[in-house]
Parts: structure tokens; sequence; C-alpha cells
């Protein structure tokens, strides 16, 4: 292998067929959790979310945590795209897919845009595959495993092991090339079809890396709800801070210097059609905001392409709606928000039932913000005879009456 400034290679041009490849076979719990740090800033601690959701009844703590490996260091941006030009490598190949994986490091480093390269290049790809494979993940109740139809409590790798030419096999021999053994809970979902398909080229074309995560996150997310009555996908911020992963930001004016580039980047490009923010109780005590994104005609493209078939199988069909712990989030948030802005903690039962309704209801959610806004008129013109919380609960039950909404249930105490 050429030592760095030895003579440096220039990349072929691609081929019609390789440009024809634009679909990666993404495996869906990679799309959803971070593993990667998006910047420099926070390298060296761990990749950590954190949730609680009430599964089977009983209160279940979710972790997902990507520790840096002590000599290697923590996984980034240039270790993101060797992953994803691996990932491509895999896309390339039929089902089953089988360890090992053969390899170039002269394919990854073109596949990663360099134009040209060598020997520094060389190294610095096979360094981030090492720390790819050293570094552990925990999941408690995150991983989701398709073979097994249930979530994993464990310690695992991506990749169990990585030998390049020249090295020892496993039996003996001196390997020819470089091959890579995928870790057996990913390489199971991959074959069990626990996948999302990527448009590498789309993917490839943002500029922004924030967009390009949300591209992953949302993609999932926005095929899971499709055929269901929900027309958008919410996240708290801070919850948004911790899948993607970002450092929280305690202004609303921040929090929009930090994700508008990448909104503004994914509506220009019909991934997105709108984004909205709304200002919400924090279980904190700090500042946090409820973010809901709108998907765009890009969206409705990828899951009708999505939808057919993968080289001769059928994709997964059943890919994830909006996890438990993203619910409980907004039922929490809007009730919460309903319960200060009425100042009636005693009716947070009645509020959370309707909050819950507005899971599925986009329109029971906006007409719940137009009679909070209503009351809070109201009540500084001092027109509210009663309290804020019993103007809310008949305005909100007559105008769903009006509207033909029915609401199902019966607040917690009398109007």
């Amino acid at each position: 292998m050429a030592r760095s400034g030895a003579l440096r290679v220039e990349a072929e041009e691609e081929t019609v067929e390789e440009q024809v490849l634009e679909i990666l076979k993404s495996e869906v719990n990679l799309l959803i959790f971070p593993l990667f740090f998006l910047s420099k800033r926070g390298r060296g601690s761990k990749i950590e979310y954190r949730a609680e959701i009430q599964r089977g009844g009983e209160k279940i703590e979710l972790l997902w945590q990507v520790t840096p490996h002590p000599e290697y260091g923590s996984l980034g941006v240039f270790d993101k795209k060797v992953f994803k030009a691996i990932e491509y490598r895999i896309s390339k190949m039929g089902f089953p897919i089988r360890n090992p994986i053969p390899f170039s490091i002269y394919e990854i480093c073109k596949e990663m845009g360099f134009k040209r390269f060598g020997g520094t290049e060389y190294e610095k790809v096979k360094d981030s595959l090492k720390r790819i494979t050293v570094t552990p993940v925990e999941s408690r109740g995150t991983f989701y495993s398709k073979a097994k139809e249930g979530w994993i409590d464990e310690v695992f790798h991506l990749y169990e092991r990585v030998i390049f030419k020249g090295e020892r096999l496993p039996d003996g021999a001196t390997a020819e090339t470089n091959y890579l053994y995928l870790g057996s809970w990913y390489l199971e979902n991959l074959n069990a079809l626990y996948i999302r398909p990527l448009n590498y080229r789309y993917y490839r074309s943002l500029r922004n890396v924030i967009a390009r995560r949300l591209y992953e996150l949302l993609g999932v997310k926005f095929y899971g709800i499709w055929e269901s009555e929900r027309h958008c996908i919410r996240y708290r911020y801070s919850t948004l801070c911790q899948l993607l992963p970002l450092a929280r930001q305690w202004y609303l004016s921040l929090a929009k210097q930090q994700l508008e580039p990448a909104h503004a980047e994914l509506i220009d490009t019909d991934f997105l059609s709108e984004v909205e923010w709304r200002e919400i109780p924090s279980e904190d005590d700090e500042k946090d905001w409820l973010i809901s994104y709108f998907p765009g005609p890009r969206v409705k493209e990828e899951i009708a392409q999505a939808k057919g078939r993968l080289e001769g199988r059928e994709p997964a069909r059943e890919l994830p709606p909006p996890s438990e712990a993203e619910d409980e989030a907004f039922i929490k948030g809007l009730a919460r928000a309903m319960v200060e802005a009425l100042e009636d903690e005693e009716s947070y039962p009645f509020y959370r039932k309707l909050a819950t309704l507005c899971l599925e209801r986009p329109l029971l959610e906006d007409l719940v913000y137009q009679v909070l806004s209503e009351v809070k008129d109201e009540y500084h013109r001092g027109k509210i005879r009663k309290s804020k919380g019993a103007l809310f609960t008949d305005k909100i039950k007559r105008y769903c009456q009006e509207r033909g909404i029915d609401l199902g249930l019966k607040p917690s105490r009398a109007d």
C-alpha cells in the first residue's frame, strides 16, 4: 500500500451502470437512532438517547448509547461517510447477505467522493473501519430485531471484524482482499428485510449534514404513517437533539438558527412541505418546542417506489410508525400545555385523553390551540365567569359537536 506522499490515484469516471444504482438498503434501527456525531462539538462523549414509555403495562426506560473507544475515539462525519460507502457496497449484493463481505478501499474512497487519493486517505479509511468495529452500542428496549420480533437488551457491535489484505483469515489463510464481517443483529435484520430503501443520489445531493440526518429519520417515520390519518411527524426539540444528535439550545432563536438551514434545504428539494414550531412545557423546567414535519411530494414518490419489489423480494412493509416514546412525548407535552395555559391541574386526565385523540386527528389539535387562544383572549378581557378550564371544556365540546368530531369521552369533572 502506498504511504502518505506517495503516488496518488485519480478516481475513474462512474459508468452508466454505477450511476443507475440509487437505492441504499439501510437498516431501520440505524436510520432512527444516532451513531455518529454531526460536528466536532461533543466528540469524545457518549451519544445517548433516553426515554420512558409504557410497554405491556410496565414502565420501561429506553436507552440507546454509543460509547467512544478509548484508543480510536468517537464516530464522526468521516466515519459516517465510510459507513454509507459500505452500505452502498452491500446494496449491490443480492439476498441473503453473507459474511464476510469483500471490499476495496479504492472503491470506498471513490464512493466517498475523493477525486484524488493515496496512502493518507487509505489509512484514514482503515482507521475508520477499525473505529466502527470497536465501538460498542448498548440497546435497552430500542433496537428492534425483525427476526426475533422483539426489542433487544444487549451491548453489540455493528461490525464484528475487519480483515485487511495480507492479514490472516480465521482459517489461517492470507487474505487476498479486504473482508468485513457484519455484527449478527445488523446482518439478521438486513436479511429479514427490515430496511428502508434510501434514495442515495438524493441523500448525497443534500449539502447540510443535519438535512441528511433528518432525511434518514423522517423518511422512516413518514413511511410508518403514510396510510394512517396522521398528516405529520412531531418531535420535541429536546428529543430531536438526542436523535440527530445536536447540542440543545435554550432559546427559540438559537434552536431555529441550528435547524432552519436543514429545514430550508429539505423544503426546497420537496422532501418537506412545511415545518411548524410550537412552544410547549418542558419536563426539566427548560424551554422546549414541538416541531411538526409535513411530508412533501418527494416522500410520496419514494414510498411508492419502496413498496415495489427489491431484487425480486418484498422489502419489509411494516416499517415502524412513531415510537411509543415519541407518542408519549407528544401527549404529555400537549396535555401539560393545556394544564399550564388553563391553570387547571385537576383536569389533567381529561386533557391527556384529549391530547391522545389529537395524535390521529390533526384538525382536533388545531382546534385545541384555537380554543386555548380564545380562552386566553377572554380571560384578558375579564369575560370568564367560572374558570379558564371550564370555559375551555365547554368550547372544545361545542366546537367538536358543530364540526362532527366525536370525542368519545367525558371530562373528568363537571363543566
